[in-house]
């Protein structure tokens, strides 16, 4: 078995190679393969440990909860891989309709460009061609954006009648619904289509950027499918990890108890005997929310049902007609052992839910940035290609050009805007007012082009953005390596950050390595940006030259708190989270469920 899980491994490495040499994702299916393949590596372990230990009979349990675990592993591969197939249909529609957009735009800007300054009527054959042939593919484009919405929201109420519904999927689909119907993508399209054929060349192009956005905004929904996983993995697993910290405390308590029962002590046997009853009771239930987690949280469950197994056994021991003390007390001792490993094996698949959640967080706001940079850097080399020289004013084809563009800033400006509400980048001072001279510049950018005053000027405050989006999107580029001083934040007692280095403990927040590389990148940019004014007129240089003196000092500023924060998080003192707070003999734990440094 194990060695059939291996070729199978193998081949899912072949196929991820062919991907990374084709430079693409396969429509999701990178991610697909990297699951799958974590997934067949635990059910290859886990056949070899049972194949290993099977020969001794001593061993002979331990290697039917591998081969259980293994058993398991592989039900979850396959749950996954039949999951992804039917999201990526879905998915692939998503992209296919942003493909025809794309395409339908390509044509509408080619019969703008020959159709300035003429009626229909004035217009070549081939021309109202053109029109003609973009209109038609953004009708058909409609259409398939209102069929795309109606199947996202069947998709989703047939994967919430499952017997294990995938709540990540079914809500990534509700919201990519939502983002079709909410920005009007059909309704667009057909206005675009309606404003092609009537020559309305500029409205057409700006009807074609919203429906462009609400299918990158579905797009993203989509891809929000690993992360809402991940979401609800981590919270899952949390509400274990504080139960089983609840059971070992009370198991502890009563250790100390067990070790002085004797058997003439009748009414302290009895109430042992029922506490235990109801800890195994108390175990089961946890172990069910265990598997439920899914394959990170196997082993933690085998091990819980092994604790609960023992404990049944305490109280059997106990309930004899002359009580067993000897017995239970080693039953006890098990139990705890048990309950330890699998609190220890909880406590890591929590951390590394953890790290995943915010490698996922980090992942989607570098994507978000890219789709953002591609944008300006078509608005800038827009803007270059029509920028007067200097002392001239823009001509006829140069003034409707320049309105365009100005639209298409203007697209920049707001979803910067929508970036800086994201609880991630508004916890991190830096980012957050990177985001915002990001705005700052763009709305300046969007100014010039919307009154046609075009200048060099415009062209290099269109440039601060696309730097300071590149230096974004490079802090962001990778996770924290295993030697990074703060891949491990530390945190202050009572499990808060500390302010400079991000957000309140459990929120999103911006990696402190990646607020490092991008205070570093911000005072490359002003440098750059320095060198850059002595492309302008010596009329303009002066203002230009005052902005960046401007951001030069809020950079020191940004520099000298973060340095301050980063000392203050490594002399927050360690919380102790290993050793659960013993309960009263009496109490019972509950099953499951909870609300739960080094210089630079």
């Amino acid at each position: 078995m194990a060695d059939r899980i291996a070729a199978f491994e193998r081949s899912l490495a072949e196929l991820a190679s062919k991907l990374e040499r084709n430079k693409t994702d396969g429509e999701g299916l990178s991610e697909t393969i990297q699951e799958a393949s974590q997934l067949a590596q635990t059910a290859s372990q886990r056949s070899q440990e049972g194949a290993t230990a099977l020969p001794d009979a001593s061993l002979g349990s331990e290697a039917a909860e591998r081969a259980s675990e293994s058993e398991s592993a592989l039900a979850d591969l396959e749950t996954a891989l039949q999951r992804d197939r039917e999201s990526a249909e879905l998915t692939r529609r998503i992209d296919k309709l942003a493909e025809r957009i794309d395409a339908a735009s390509k044509d509408t800007r080619a019969a703008a460009e020959k159709s300035v300054g003429k009626q229909r009527n004035q217009l070549s054959e081939e021309t109202k061609a053109l029109m003609d042939r973009s209109a038609q593919a953004q009708r058909e484009a409609a259409a398939e954006a209102r069929a795309l919405a109606e199947d996202l929201g069947k998709r989703a109420e047939e994967i919430q009648t499952q017997e294990k519904p995938d709540q990540g999927a079914a809500e990534a689909m509700r919201e990519a619904q939502r983002e079709a119907d909410d920005r009007g993508l059909a309704r667009q399209l057909e206005q675009a289509a309606q404003q092609t054929e009537q020559n309305q060349m500029q409205s057409a192009q700006q009807s074609q950027q919203q429906a462009q956005q609400a299918v990158q905004a579905m797009q993203q929904a989509m891809k929000n499918q690993s992360k809402r996983r991940t979401e609800e993995l981590e919270r899952r697993i949390t509400d274990v990890v504080d139960a089983l910290r609840s059971l070992l405390g009370t198991i502890e308590t009563n250790t100390l108890t067990m070790q002085k029962l004797t058997t003439t002590d009748v009414a302290e046997v009895s109430r042992l005997a029922k506490l235990m009853l109801q800890l195994s009771r108390n175990a089961s239930g946890i172990a069910e929310n265990a598997a439920a987690a899914g394959q990170p949280m196997r082993r933690a469950a085998t091990l819980i049902i092994r604790g609960a197994e023992q404990l049944d056994a305490v109280a059997a021991s106990l309930r004899k007609e002359v009580a067993d003390v000897g017995p239970a007390r080693e039953s006890l001792d098990a139990a705890r052992n048990s309950i330890q490993e699998a609190l220890a094996s909880a406590q890591k698949a929590k951390n590394d839910a953890e790290k995943d959640a915010e490698n996922l967080r980090r992942e989607e706001l570098r994507g978000v940035y890219e789709q953002v940079l591609e944008r300006q850097r078509s608005a800038r080399s827009g803007a270059e290609a029509i920028v007067p020289a200097p002392g001239k004013t823009l001509d006829r084809r140069g003034f409707v050009e320049s309105k365009r563009i100005a639209a298409e800033q203007a697209t920049v400006t707001g979803l910067l805007t929508t970036i800086g509400a994201r609880a991630d980048v508004s916890g991190s001072e830096l980012y957050a007012t990177s985001n915002q001279e990001m705005i700052s510049a763009s709305t300046l950018a969007g100014q010039d082009l919307s009154a046609s005053a075009l200048s060099q000027r415009t062209v290099l405050v269109q440039r601060e953005v696309e730097a300071a989006l590149a230096s974004l999107i490079e802090a962001l580029a990778d996770p924290p390596e295993a030697d990074d001083p703060f891949a491990e934040a530390p945190k202050e007692a009572g499990g808060q950050q500390p302010p400079g280095g991000g957000s309140m403990a459990g929120a999103p927040r911006v990696p402190p390595m990646a607020e490092l590389r991008l205070l570093r990148t911000m005072a490359q940019r002003v440098l750059d940006d320095t060198k850059s004014a002595s492309e302008l007129p010596e009329a303009d240089q002066a203002a230009y030259l005052a902005r960046i003196a401007m951001r030069q000092k809020r950079l020191t500023e940004l520099g000298e708190r973060w340095v301050k924060a980063m000392e203050e998080q490594s002399r927050a003192p360690d919380v102790n989270m290993e050793s659960p707070e013993s309960p009263n003999n009496n109490d019972i734990p509950p099953t499951g469920g909870s609300d739960s440094g080094v210089k630079p």
